[in-house]
């Protein structure tokens, strides 16, 4: 996780929060999910990157320079968070437990950092 996300920061730049997470396109028919991670640097940057069958996508943004950010609760003490950078529309899904098998370290602590960063900050 920490690798791929490590190939969008900035010289000097550092991930205070990695999060494994859902992606989906907005839309009435767009319901392909796709797994990845999201992350916050200490540069005020969410960064992130999802799979798809085509290969990994990178996403990266300023959050003072989003169009729209918005944090959802949803089921089971999920998030859903609404990013739009004016360019990419995404929806991402974070969980603070990943199911069994799966070892990410500190997710739940950096699920924790990341709403708490991302809540008082809304807009859009």
């Amino acid at each position: 996780m920490t690798e791929q996300l490590g190939e969008l920061l900035l010289p000097g730049e550092q991930i205070t929060a990695a999060v494994y997470a859902s992606f989906r396109e907005p839309g009435l028919f767009r319901s392909m999910v796709q797994a990845g991670f999201l992350g916050l640097t200490d540069q005020d940057r969410l960064i992130g990157v999802r799979h798809t069958l085509g290969g990994s996508v990178p996403f990266a943004a300023y959050i003072g320079l989003l169009k729209k950010l918005r944090v959802k609760k949803g089921l089971l003490g999920s998030r859903n968070i609404e990013i739009d950078d004016g360019q990419t529309h995404l929806m991402v899904a974070v969980v603070p437990k990943v199911g069994t098998g799966v070892d990410l370290p500190n997710q739940q602590a950096y699920f924790q950092a990341l709403i708490s960063a991302l809540e008082p900050r809304q807009f859009g």
